[in-house]
């Protein structure tokens, strides 16, 4: 029998003949389970004679989202859950997460200087993979390939700065990933993309010098054993407008990144509809 509940056509009920002449309305375990993976509501059910409208019988029907339904007598069927589904798709967010890690971490070897920044800024497309995470499993997914992808990094390069210089990458990573991430979530389309990519670019411009100016700068001084001045110069050397730190912010670092998020978030779009679309598949 199909009953409309909130617009929506289901078929719900099963009319098991009683001996004492009445109705008796049974919900159907089968039907509950299919229709419960879709709609969550609450639903009394009550026996009412056979002349009786059955309407009557759903007029509590009510979309509250509490995963349960109340009985006759009060008692509470749990909505079922499939495990099975479930531990499937942890298995599956898994194991693209390994892969577009371990892609990110081979892109990451291939990197290019640029004309306008010293030599140790180098331009590399690691966070395409970690973008088309981002954008098929979400923020949390994109933060957690970018972390392995600076983890395998570490492990095939190693580090000259302590850490630190891969924790400023990270933090700048994500400040980039994440929010294009988190945009598209709420808005799946190709408007939300794009206002997701620009908010990403922002943030990577402007927590990228922040980064530069408080940490990875003064880190790099000390590890190399060079004063600042020694950065300021070559970046002078390139661009004669560069001539503090904050000036080699603003004409070398904020450029830097800004290129990078250009040409990352316009190879993401044209990438998208091929990959992207396999990964959410």
């Amino acid at each position: 029998m199909q009953v409309p509940t909130g617009g929506i056509v289901r078929e719900l009920l099963w009319l098991n003949r009683c001996n004492s002449g009445t109705d008796s309305k049974v919900w159907m375990k089968e039907e509950f389970e299919r229709t419960a993976k879709s709609t969550i509501f609450d639903v009394h059910l009550y026996e009412c004679q056979a002349s009786e409208e059955i309407q009557r019988l759903f007029c509590l029907i009510t979309t509250k989202g509490r995963r349960r339904h109340q009985n006759q007598n009060g008692g509470t069927i749990m909505k079922s859950t499939n495990n099975t589904q479930r531990k499937g798709l942890s298995v599956r967010m898994i194991t693209k997460i390994a892969l577009l890690s371990a892609l990110a971490g081979v892109l990451m070897l291939f990197e290019a200087p640029l004309w306008f920044a010293p030599s140790f800024y180098k331009l590399d497309l690691s966070e395409l993979a970690v973008m088309m995470g981002g954008l098929t499993m979400g923020p949390m997914a994109a933060a957690m390939i970018e972390l392995m992808k600076i983890l395998l990094n570490f492990v095939l390069n190693g580090t000259i700065t302590g850490g630190v210089g891969e924790l400023g990458n990270l933090i700048v990573g994500c400040a980039f990933v994440v929010p294009v991430a988190f945009v598209y979530q709420k808005w799946h389309n190709k408007k939300g993309m794009v206002i997701g990519m620009i908010a990403g670019v922002i943030c990577l411009v402007a927590l990228g010098s922040v980064v530069n100016y408080f940490v990875l700068l003064p880190v790099y001084s000390v590890v190399y054993g060079q004063p600042l001045e020694a950065f300021i110069a070559m970046g002078h050397a390139l661009n004669p407008a560069i001539i503090d730190l904050k000036t080699f912010i603003l004409y070398a670092v904020a450029p830097f990144n800004l290129l990078k998020g250009i040409v990352i978030s316009v190879l993401t779009v044209l990438l998208y509809n091929r990959i992207g679309k396999y990964l959410e598949k």
